[in-house]
């Protein structure tokens, strides 16, 4: 019901003050200075060649830097590897080693996969299988959803070569496992473990980078650090190796030049893209073959010809050229030894992309220009917000009495007259509204001040809860006590149940001497307002026993409050007239509710429910069952319950305890055993619940009717209903 929208005819429109006086002021400065600033444009030196260079040089040197930080330490970890299999060659054999490959791919994201190579052809492999992957493995097997790692075993052992494969998750658990159909890898045959057999048999066991190669998962280009296994004898025992991509480093190629139209990437030794920024692009498919992008045939014609121009070069080289009209600089680096292969890391930029060294002359006046500039717009800045802020605030404090929000005003002070005088009538408005609120719903209020409508008189139909409560024994106790002790006490009582009222989202209708008068699913629609109504009768009584609890260490009186709840459709609405309205319900619901109230002395209780309350919120909380009456005024009986408590045990204050819910399953077995004239079920549920709980009025009342019936049998059309006269 309520709304955010501004109210009808205010404008929301156009430039706050604080940026019109930051305006005019900027641009004034920003016209000085930037005609100073434009004088010096056409100062440029030759320096900006050599500045340029210089930067992409740094650039190169940058990325070299990082992909040699990037490799080795995966070298390291193949190298640890390969120790740990010539160490212990039988746990490099066996799948126990399985973890220890897995802790190196959570380790090294940028590692593929991670494997063990032996010369008598048996293949342990341990992969990182990407989470988009739908299929995978030697027979395209369908993966499951948490696959993270897949790990094999190859062994040619036996009269025919097992390639076993096994499915993990992310902590190691195998979900699938399967045969390859058909084995056709094997190591030993492979061009990397030739050459590192060789260098180890040369006596070299260092770490042996292959050439790029193009990973067909991922169908990107990568890198296999392998390191030889060589026993304490000096025998070759076979090698252990990583597929490595170099997807992270295109990723990072992505931010190395600064300038968004110049571009970095990495040759291999035969002048192909290994890394660019969309790493994509350093492959093509021709056929059924995926191959690596020649450089010299990139589409961005200004790289091709970069790249033309270092062809044949081995070493360092910077080149200028003229494509187009535009003036471009380029840097070729080669790798270090060690760090890949034979690559080549290249920067590509317009020399456009850099503004360059200026004159000595021209640079003071650029500086002094900017120091002007930026001074004025902190002065600017500090002055519109000084000006502007008591208004700022003041804004803010409308837009809280819009939302309703009274409480904590500030109070706004300014040096301009005429702000300080729309400040004094805020503080009176706010003070108006706030007395409002305390004879009329906050929605309703809220949804008048948004509306921007004059306040009428109508209503409309709404399916509400009613609450009506009131203090047992009020009139005696109005005749001997003083009025002032008397007001304090009945409000303590009263503020009680308007706080559980509060704070279940309903809404106080009237205070009525000793009574309140409540209701929910009005002037905010409420869903679930029979079980609101629930909590907050059960919320109050809890209140109400803790007031008592203390008026009697007082050495007050301790008074009891009775309360009504009944679920009808009635009319919500401004009642009353144009000079003085309620908005209030009206219907025979209020009535209802009113006569519950009553009808709690009649049974004893401090909670009575009608039959609609339960049904809309019975599963919720602790009802039973009490009786079938015709309350005065109204022809349809009544099936009204006990309240008892909740049945959420995160409300412990109101949660019905096992007693309760005893006598809530005996009293509903008599109940309804009475309903159907069995006399004898019922009189024994209402003997147990006498025996039990002896101060409960219900059963002497309903044993006196089973006496009744017995010795007279009720009427053929008899429906059980009981006359309730007490109002």
């Amino acid at each position: 019901m309520a709304t955010d929208q501004p109210p009808h005819g205010g404008r929301t429109g156009g430039l706050t003050f604080r940026v019109n006086i930051a305006t005019v002021f900027t641009a004034l400065v920003l016209c000085i200075c930037g005609t100073i600033i434009a004088y010096t444009y056409d100062r440029h030196s030759d320096a900006v060649l050599d500045q340029a260079g210089t930067v992409i040089e740094s650039a190169a040197d940058a990325a070299i830097r990082h992909t040699g930080g990037m490799l080795q330490p995966l070298g390291s970890a193949v190298s640890a590897l390969a120790a740990l299999g010539a160490a212990d060659p039988e746990l490099a054999r066996d799948p126990a080693v399985f973890p220890v490959l897995l802790r190196v791919l959570r380790e090294h994201p940028q590692l593929q996969s991670v494997y063990f190579a032996f010369e008598d052809g048996r293949f342990l492999q341990a992969f990182a299988v990407p989470p988009d992957v739908r299929r995978y493995g030697p027979n395209d097997t369908p993966t499951h959803p948490e696959v993270a790692y897949a790990v094999r075993v190859l062994d040619r052992g036996g009269a025919a070569p097992v390639d076993r494969w096994s499915y993990l998750t992310a902590d190691g658990t195998e979900l699938l496992a399967e045969d390859a159909r058909e084995v056709t890898y094997d190591a030993r045959n492979r061009d990397w473990y030739k050459a590192v057999k060789a260098r180890a048999e040369a006596g070299d066991d260092g770490v042996m980078w292959t050439d790029v190669v193009i990973f067909t998962s991922s169908r990107l280009p990568g890198v296999a650090p392998a390191v030889p296994m060589v026993d304490d004898e000096g025998r070759f025992l076979g090698a252990a190796a990583a597929n490595i991509t170099l997807e992270s480093l295109s990723g990072f190629l992505q931010t190395l030049v600064p300038q968004s139209s110049g571009a970095a990437f990495v040759l291999d030794g035969d002048q192909r893209l290994i890394a660019f920024p969309d790493a994509s692009r350093t492959v093509r498919q021709l056929g059924t073959t995926v191959e690596l992008v020649p450089a010299d045939q990139l589409e961005e014609v200004w790289l091709a010809e970069a790249v033309r121009h270092h062809q044949g070069e081995t070493g360092r080289g910077r080149y200028e050229f003229t494509l187009g009209g535009s003036h471009y600089m380029a840097a070729f680096l080669p790798f270090p030894e060690g760090v890949g292969g034979e690559w080549t890391m290249a920067v590509v930029v317009p020399t456009d992309d850099f503004v360059g060294s200026l004159k000595d002359t021209t640079r003071e006046i650029i500086i002094l220009s900017v120091a002007v500039t930026l001074i004025g717009m902190v002065l600017i800045g500090l002055f519109s917000q000084w000006i502007s802020r008591p208004l700022r605030q003041m804004v803010a404090e409308f837009d809280r009495i819009i939302r309703f929000d009274m409480d904590n005003g500030r109070v706004l002070r300014s040096n301009v007259q005429e702000i300080n005088q729309l400040a004094g009538a805020l503080v009176t408005l706010r003070t108006a509204l706030q007395i409002f609120g305390r004879y009329v719903p906050k929605e309703l209020v809220r949804d008048l001040i948004a509306s921007g409508q004059p306040i009428a008189l109508g209503g409309q139909s709404r399916h509400v809860t009613i609450l009506f409560s009131d203090i047992a024994g009020f009139t005696q106790l109005s005749e001997r006590m003083p009025t002032r002790e008397l007001m304090l006490l009945v409000s303590d009582h009263l503020a009680a149940v308007a706080q559980a009222v509060l704070e279940t989202e309903g809404t106080i209708d009237k205070y009525i001497g000793d009574s309140v008068m409540a209701f929910w699913g009005a002037p905010v629609p409420d869903d679930d307002h029979a079980a609101n109504a629930c909590l907050a009768a059960l919320l109050a009584q809890a209140r109400l026993a803790e007031v008592n609890r203390r008026a009697a260490e007082e050495g007050r009186p301790v008074l009891q409050t009775r309360i009504g709840l009944h679920a009808d459709s009635v009319m919500v609405g401004n009642i009353g007239s144009m000079e003085r309205m309620s908005y209030t319900v009206m219907g025979d619901g209020a009535n209802v509710a009113a006569r519950l109230e009553g009808a709690n002395k009649v049974y004893g209780t401090g909670i009575l429910a009608s039959h609609a309350v339960f049904r809309d919120a019975g599963e919720r909380f602790l009802f039973r069952p009490l009786d079938l009456v015709a309350v005065k005024g109204r022809r349809e009986p009544v099936r009204i319950y006990e309240l008892m408590g909740a049945h959420d045990p995160r409300r412990p204050d109101v949660a019905a305890t096992a007693e309760q819910r005893a006598l809530a399953a005996l009293t509903e077995a008599g109940f309804y055993a009475y309903m159907e004239r069995q006399w004898d079920a019922a009189e024994a549920a209402y003997r147990e619940i006498e025996a039990r709980f002896p101060t409960d009025p219900l059963p002497a009342m309903f044993l006196t009717r089973i006496a009744l019936w017995r010795t007279t049998p009720p009427p053929e059309g008899w429906t059980g209903v009981h006359e309730l006269t007490t109002k």
